[in-house]
């Protein structure tokens, strides 16, 4: 199974479109992500973690990373979002 068909099934927040703590939508306006190793059956588990890097009044910055039960980066992804009133 190729990484894109399984690894993105998953909603690290480059992908989704959350919520700020003001209420805010902030879809994004760019996203990158870059496939480093395949995710197979013999992966295991995997696990995104994400996190805002940068946060300003109209724009914030995300990344995501996806890593196999062995702790391998199997995917980095980062977003640019833009905040606007929800």
């Amino acid at each position: 199974m190729a990484c894109c068909s399984r690894c993105w099934t998953l909603p690290p927040p480059a992908r989704s479109t959350p919520r700020s703590p003001r209420g805010r939508a902030t879809p994004p306006s760019d996203l990158t992500v870059k496939f480093l190793r395949p995710a197979t059956e013999a992966s295991g588990r995997l696990r995104a973690v994400g996190r805002v890097v940068s946060r300003g009044r109209r724009t914030a910055l995300a990344e995501a990373q996806l890593v196999d039960e062995a702790g391998r980066l199997v995917a980095h992804a980062t977003s640019s979002c833009m905040i606007f009133a929800a």
